[in-house]
């Protein structure tokens, strides 16, 4: 599951609004899915790094949850790449 905890802090250490955001494409669908931790798509996530001048790790963050098989997914390719060191 992917939260959006360091998205409402950096929009906030900013300055900007989230009516910049909206001025500049951000739709107010997107910001409500990033409150409701929602899949948000990667031209998004793109325009909002633009926006804050960031990278998306430093707009959110991969919490693993039981079962989930996106979670087992980058488990399993995390493995693979650091047994192939």
């Amino acid at each position: 599951m992917i939260r959006y905890r360091k998205f409402w802090r950096k929009l906030k250490a900013s300055g900007l609004k989230q009516s910049d955001l909206i001025s500049a494409g951000i739709s107010h669908s997107t910001l409500q899915r990033i409150r409701n931790s929602q899949y948000i798509h990667t031209g998004a996530v793109d325009l909002l790094c633009t926006l804050l001048k960031c990278g998306p790790d430093d707009l959110m963050d991969i919490m693993e949850v039981p079962g989930d098989d996106i979670c087992q997914a980058i488990s399993i390719a995390e493995e693979k790449k650091n047994q192939s060191y």
